[in-house]
């Protein structure tokens, strides 16, 4: 296997939720993978859990060298650090390459910087925890 990637070379990533009414909105439940499984082989259940399947890249070198560099920020002082939030902001619209995301309406939304950040927090996090859980190397990866 080649330690060069093509670029068309995408990872699935699933996110299971469902919508509970509370206090007159529809908050947005981020549901753990083998509960929403579970869930879903319950006929009365299954009709609760909603899929957003997204597509991700995996960063290149000189990509998360990019990311990093336009990620910086000055102290008062001159010193120069990250700013974290940027960061990970930066890397969610460079590495999410798609998605089916519809409106209300059943309409598809088209992937944008726009649209990522009309999401609900929850939502982003959740992805973009699931993307690091997924590229991270551990040592649980090495026993397999």
């Amino acid at each position: 296997m080649s330690l060069i990637r093509g670029k068309d070379a995408l990872i699935l990533i699933p996110l299971y939720y469902k919508e509970k009414e509370v206090r007159g909105f529809k908050k947005i439940i981020i549901l753990e993978e083998e509960k929403a499984k579970t869930m879903m082989e319950d006929p009365d259940k299954k009709k609760d859990v909603q899929v957003l399947n997204t597509y991700w890249s995996l960063l290149s070198w000189a990509e998360q060298k990019e990311i990093v560099r336009s990620s910086a920020m000055t102290n008062p002082d001159g010193s120069k650090d990250t700013d974290w939030l940027r960061l990970r902001d930066h890397r969610i619209k460079f590495c999410l390459k798609k998605w089916d995301l519809k409106d209300d309406a059943g309409n598809e939304l088209p992937l944008s910087g726009n649209i990522i950040d009309t999401l609900p927090a929850d939502v982003v996090f959740a992805l973009s925890n699931e993307y690091d859980r997924i590229t991270s190397s551990s040592t649980d990866d090495e026993k397999n």
